[in-house]
Parts: structure tokens; C-alpha cells; sequence
């Protein structure tokens, strides 16, 4: 299975994708922003996995429809996990902000992932 997954460099995304990466084999893609792309970044434990193209990255900032519709197009995942949020740890974001950026980037990525799914039969 192909998971894409937002928020993974956070703290509760780090620990889920260690655990999808030891306790499974799916292939995990993490939604990064362009301004948090520096690979230095990411866990050093993740080094094999993005060796072995088990860990792959895209990016988008996810209030940007587009770039969120290429984005999920680009990662071709299975599932999705939703767990980026903006305002958690900064303390210069104002909570109104915070919750027009993380309503506009739900609704902007279940809109992609909408798009992107195949028809159902009924």
C-alpha cells in the first residue's frame, strides 16, 4: 500500500512514520512544504527507507489548491493521513489564522483526494 502522509516532521508524524516504516511495508509518501524541503532535516532512522525508495517526498503548501491537487496526484498513494496543522507550536500565529490555514488546507486536500479518486460503483 502507498500512504501519503501530511505533517510528518511534526511530532506525532515523525512516530507514525517510524512505525510505518518498521512495522510495515508500505510505501509512505510525506507531504513536505517547499520551505521545510531540506532532507538534512528529516530523522537520520529514515535514511535507508529513502534509499530504497520506500520514503519519497512531495510538496505543496496545502492552503494552495493546486499545488495541493499536484501534489496528491504526484504521491498516487492509497491512503491518506491528515496530520498537518499550522499554530500548534508557533506562538506568533494567532489562533483565527491558524484556524482559516488548517480549515482551508483540510478542505483543500480532501478536495484533491476527491478529484483524484476513482468512481465507485454503486
Amino acid at each position: 500500500m502507498r500512504v501519503l502522509v501530511t505533517g510528518g516532521t511534526g511530532f506525532i508524524g515523525r512516530s507514525l512514520i517510524s512505525h510505518l516504516l518498521t512495522q510495515t511495508s508500505d510505501e509512505i509518501v510525506l507531504l513536505l512544504r517547499e520551505a521545510h524541503s531540506n532532507p538534512a532535516l528529516l530523522p537520520a532512522e529514515w535514511t535507508a527507507a529513502r534509499a530504497n525508495g520506500r520514503l519519497t517526498a512531495v510538496y505543496a503548501d496545502l492552503r494552495h489548491v493546486s499545488l495541493t491537487n499536484r501534489a496528491v496526484r504526484q504521491a498516487a498513494a492509497d491512503r491518506v493521513i491528515h496530520l498537518a496543522a499550522a499554530g500548534a507550536t508557533d506562538p506568533f500565529l494567532d489562533v483565527e489564522t491558524a484556524v482559516r490555514h488548517n480549515l482551508s488546507a483540510t478542505v483543500n486536500l480532501l478536495r484533491a483526494c476527491f478529484e483524484k479518486a476513482p468512481p465507485r460503483n454503486s
